[in-house]
């Protein structure tokens, strides 16, 4: 008999550690937060070589990722992190992250969630827009004064 009654309070502790674990597991999948979708609104040609980006707050979001490419180009190029709180970007062109008058760029826009170290998912064609070729200097020859008698 008491054999019978330690087995019966075994397998009892054995089901509530059980059900305790699963829970506890099933409460911590909740607290996950993955930030929710980027919506890029624009991209504007803010300057001869300045891209401004502008986009929609994303739900749990704690950071956002700015990226862009050169149209055609398969892999994007992270150019900037900012914190939850901007809802824009502004591109300048640099030699690390050039942008060249007469291309192509693509942009767009990742959130992140630092506690939960998730990334949202993002528009994998970005917003395009076409840089313009600078226009060129024409050099005006300096007039020669006119010495002379009068």
């Amino acid at each position: 008999m008491k054999k019978n009654r330690l087995r019966c309070t075994l397998f009892l502790t054995f089901l509530t550690i059980l059900m305790l674990l699963t829970m506890s597991v099933s409460a911590q999948a909740a607290g996950v937060k993955t930030p929710g979708k980027v919506t890029v609104t624009r991209v504007r040609l803010t300057g001869s070589n300045n891209v401004t980006v502008y986009w929609k707050k994303a739900k749990n979001a704690t950071n956002y990722r700015i990226y862009y490419k050169q149209a055609g180009a398969k892999s994007w190029k992270g150019i900037a992190t900012v914190g939850a709180g901007r809802t824009s970007y502004t591109h300048n062109s640099s030699n690390k992250n050039p942008l060249i008058g007469g291309s192509k760029y693509v942009y767009t826009v990742r959130a992140y969630n630092r506690s939960s170290k998730k990334w949202g998912s993002y528009n994998k064609k970005g917003i395009a827009i076409n840089i313009p070729v600078a226009p060129t200097p024409t050099t005006v020859p300096t007039p020669t004064p006119l010495t002379g008698r009068h």
